[in-house]
């Protein structure tokens, strides 16, 4: 008897860390992983800004006429705040990525939790920025954090194509595993901290055209 409850029990706890881990499962919060016109594809950009590499993604972006959505992590931002300006000045749209980008600031309460979100929140208010889109550290979520993007009216953005392009792997798999998900009402998921960033954004695009979509920007979005 105390076996099987242990089993369940363990059960449990790993549905849970599944479902907080993953973005599409909604278990805590409710995230847009998807665009509702199936024409378009969205790329989203995570963990910036990057004094070596936004630049080039940005380079890229507007020599291919893209517009995109950067979730940025606050204690970058405030260490960069010309980068955040021009993301702007280009008619790109800004996200709340969290101020530090750690996980452990879910362990804390739901007031530690806001102001985790707060601090970037006034970051880009100080850079003439109001947002309205959030995405999780990792896709990780809880219901204190929850709590805490209700208090910020915050629209939760997740994926439903993700990169891994921080992984140490050839730039070519990387693509691969891009462009075999593409389907339209794609939202994907790079980050403007990777030396390939630009050298991606150039090969999606191209798939993109050739598969007859179009890439959206953040208005596209259920908000």
């Amino acid at each position: 008897m105390l076996i099987a409850i242990i089993v369940i029990l363990v059960a449990i706890c790993a549905v849970v860390v599944w479902g907080s881990a993953c973005i599409s499962s909604n278990m805590f919060v409710k995230a847009q992983c998807a665009l509702t016109d199936k024409r378009k594809v969205l790329l989203t950009f995570d963990d910036g800004p990057d004094e070596r590499f936004t630049i080039a993604a940005l380079d890229a972006l507007k020599r291919l006429n893209i517009k995109a959505l950067f979730f940025v992590i606050g204690e970058k931002a405030a260490q960069h705040p010309d980068l955040i300006r021009l993301i702007k000045a280009d008619g790109h749209a800004v996200g709340n990525h969290s101020y530090h980008h750690n996980p452990k600031y879910l362990f804390g309460s739901k007031n530690q939790i806001l102001n985790e979100l707060q601090q970037t929140n006034n970051i880009l208010r100080e850079n003439g920025i109001e947002t309205a889109y959030f995405r999780p550290p990792l896709g990780v979520t809880n219901d204190a954090l929850a709590w805490a993007i209700k208090q910020l009216k915050y629209k939760t953005i997740g994926w439903n194509i993700r990169s891994f392009d921080t992984r140490r792997e050839p730039r070519e798999i990387i693509l691969s595993r891009v462009v075999r998900q593409l389907t339209g009402g794609n939202i994907v998921l790079l980050h403007d901290r990777v030396e390939h960033v630009d050298w991606l954004i150039e090969q999606i695009a191209n798939e993109v055209h050739k598969r007859g979509l179009v890439f959206a920007s953040a208005e596209d979005l259920d908000v």
